[in-house]
């Protein structure tokens, strides 16, 4: 019987493991679609939390404009929005959802809106049930597109 050398043992253990993680990505990659295709359900947001009007040393870098950062996680698509520039008498902040097959469009409204003033808050919420896939997400406020991407969820 031929003995491997050191290099070919090497290359085989190499190969091994690659077959191995391969192996467990494939069966991770299945458990999430799995679970993405149980989603059962209407869209819904909840969640939705706010800050007050930011002070001045609060403001995060406000004067470079919003910033919005989403995560997706087993059906809930969490966002983030910074520097949200609403009506400086707001008592609440409402979130609608539309999910069609390809799109995500999300409209953000404060209320009360009759101040003659606009600050930054940052405001946070999750929509649920959003099986995965590829979706444009738009974000909106005041009839104005504030984000518009598209995403792979």
């Amino acid at each position: 019987m031929k003995r491997l050398s050191i290099k070919q043992t090497l290359l085989l253990l190499g190969l091994a493991f690659i077959c191995i993680m391969a192996g467990a990505c494939n069966k991770t990659n299945n458990e999430d679609n799995n679970n993405n295709n149980n989603i059962t359900g209407t869209p819904e947001v909840v969640n939705i939390q706010h800050t007050e009007c930011l002070s001045d040393d609060l403001r995060d870098n406000a004067m470079f404009g919003d910033s919005i950062i989403i995560n997706y996680n087993n059906g809930v698509m969490h966002v983030d929005h910074y520097n949200f520039l609403v009506n400086c008498a707001f008592d609440t902040i409402a979130v609608t959802s539309t999910v069609s097959t390809d799109t995500i469009m999300i409209t953000e409204t404060e209320s009360p809106m009759n101040a003659n003033c606009m600050c930054p808050i940052n405001n946070s919420f999750d929509v649920t049930n959003i099986p995965a896939g590829r979706y444009i997400v738009i974000i909106s406020h005041l009839d104005e597109v504030l984000y518009q991407q598209t995403l792979t969820f």
